[in-house]
């Protein structure tokens, strides 16, 4: 039976890796966290992903080893193709993507669970001044972004992260484990 793909949206400054870094210590059996491709340097946080160059990252996109990729923020993103034999092997995946790619992935990966993060603005500034990534006009511009969902979508969880990331943590950790239950449970009977 093959996996469900899970992928994890919301605004920056919500706590996205810091609540994937939780799930990679407390995932559920069966269940990968995929790392990306981006073309950024590492920079200090719980983001994990392997950063390239451009030029890396378009040869890699030209062999074909990217599952998918889009851009955001002037940056490309990728994931391996390796999720596609996670996903075919029965392994459950977890991607960490962007708004403006939930389409691109709903397409490529049918059936796919988004479950987008969310936060107070409040917090979500204080979180994007901490991180110290973006000026001040930078993280004003990130909080007037807003990208239409369809909330009502079935397909589209949402997790509030506004307070201790171990709550919303272990809130991410049982609706994956809950989903996939269901889903086993549907396929059975």
């Amino acid at each position: 039976m093959p996996g469900k793909l899970f992928f994890i949206m919301g605004p920056s400054g919500v706590g996205k890796d810091t609540l994937l870094d939780y799930l990679r210590r407390h995932r559920p059996p069966g269940v990968l966290v995929a790392h990306r491709y981006i073309t950024r340097p590492v920079q200090n946080g719980p983001e994990a992903h392997i950063p390239l160059s451009v030029d890396e990252f378009w040869e890699r996109r030209s062999l074909d080893l990217f599952a998918l990729t889009w851009q955001a923020h002037g940056m490309w993103y990728g994931i391996g193709r390796e999720v596609d034999m996670w996903l075919e092997n029965g392994s459950h995946v977890v991607l960490n993507g962007s708004r403006e790619a939930f389409a691109l992935v709903r397409d490529r990966f049918p059936g796919c669970m988004g479950i987008l993060i969310q936060a107070d603005p409040d917090v979500v500034r204080a979180r994007l001044e901490a991180r110290g990534r973006e000026d001040a006009k930078e993280v004003a511009r990130r909080l007037d972004r807003n990208t239409d969902l369809n909330l009502n979508d079935k397909n589209v969880m949402i997790i509030w992260n506004n307070d201790r990331p171990e709550l919303s943590g272990a809130q991410l950790v049982q609706a994956i484990h809950q989903n996939i239950q269901a889903t086993e449970v549907c396929i059975s009977s």
